[in-house]
């Protein structure tokens, strides 16, 4: 079972901008992409916006894209 707690967009929004993450672009309507540069590699996510709770299923795939580990996404919502 997964330990992710039930987190608004803005929540996820806050700990990708944490993390480094800028908004990129409108992807039309209320999904947005923020992206960050590593390296040689372009991290690319979607989110939501405006969503009071994002499902565990769907906080897993952006935590995944994003790079991190759920306990990393985990410290920096809690902090």
């Amino acid at each position: 079972m997964s330990k992710l707690p039930l987190c608004s967009s803005a929540e996820v929004i806050r700990v990708l901008s944490r993390n480094g993450f800028i908004r990129a672009r409108a992807k039309g309507g209320s999904h947005q992409a923020y992206k960050k540069q590593e390296s040689a590699r372009q991290r690319t996510v979607i989110v939501i916006e405006g969503r009071k709770e994002i499902g565990r299923k769907t906080l897993e795939r952006i935590i995944d894209r994003a790079g991190k580990s759920e306990d990393e996404f985990l410290t920096v919502l809690r902090s």
